[in-house]
């Protein structure tokens, strides 16, 4: 599904596979059956999940959402991360960082950009409205071997990435 060109009027992956992210993320946690309808018919093109894979996926999500019990919210982080690394490189987010540094190459741009943000928070509102606990669990999400799949929802979470969360 493409999101972009009815808000744009054209095409803007980032922000498409950022939509699609959260859609799946919220799908994923719901772990209805519902839920599973609605995601299979996002997936039309791919290779659809059993709902018993549907169900093993929303344990294990919310096994990892739940695990650090002193934080709380924890998939408003999981939103936040997914926005940052999938519009963070806008135009306005490089006028934003300018100051900082000039990097436009996305994955560069990001990178440097959570180095900012530990010391100027405010310059990202998703950012600044989390608490320091989800700070600390936003920062150490960056350790995870399979980051960059846990951020692109539009592609089954493995299971090996959820089982570290635990």
């Amino acid at each position: 599904t493409i999101f972009s060109p009815l808000l744009f009027q054209k095409k803007v992956p980032a922000f498409d596979v950022a939509v699609r992210s959260l859609i799946h993320l919220h799908l994923l946690v719901q772990g209805s059956r519902q839920a599973y309808a609605q995601l299979i018919q996002l997936q039309a093109n791919e290779s659809p999940l059993t709902f018993k894979q549907f169900l093993s996926l929303h344990k294990q999500l919310t096994l990892f959402l739940n695990s650090p019990k002193e934080f709380y919210d924890s998939i408003k982080v999981l939103e936040t991360a997914i926005i940052l690394r999938h519009l963070g490189c806008s135009a306005r987010a490089v006028t934003t960082f300018k100051p900082y540094f000039s990097e436009t190459q996305r994955e560069a741009f990001y990178t440097k950009a959570l180095h900012v943000l530990h010391t100027f928070p405010e310059l990202s509102p998703s950012f600044a409205r989390l608490s320091p606990e989800q700070k600390t669990l936003f920062f150490s999400l960056r350790k995870l071997a399979n980051y960059d799949e846990l951020l692109a929802l539009t592609n089954t979470p493995s299971f090996q990435l959820l089982s570290v969360g635990r």
